[in-house]
């Protein structure tokens, strides 16, 4: 029987450079069999959420994703949040 391990993190925070060099050093190789569940708060802007989504996409057989409330209110490289 295989052993299917189950990771779970949250506030991945990738638009910050280190965390995103984090997520880039999880192996390729290791965590074929795995699950990895994503908790909320990946990115503030719409191209760090993609790429980082893609990269534990290639790292883990199955990734789940619940939002939190920076994911919520993703937004274009460059732009600024909107002021009401």
């Amino acid at each position: 029987m295989e052993n299917i391990r189950v990771f779970v993190v949250s506030d991945l925070h990738t638009d910050y450079a280190e965390n995103m060099a984090w997520v880039k050093c999880i192996s390729f190789t290791s965590h074929q069999e795995d699950v990895f569940l994503v908790a909320g708060d990946v990115a503030e802007t719409y191209d760090k959420f993609f790429s980082t989504m893609s990269l534990l996409t290639r790292r883990f057989k199955h990734v789940f994703f619940v939002s939190g409330n920076h994911d919520l209110w993703c937004r274009k490289e460059g732009e600024d949040f909107v002021k009401w």
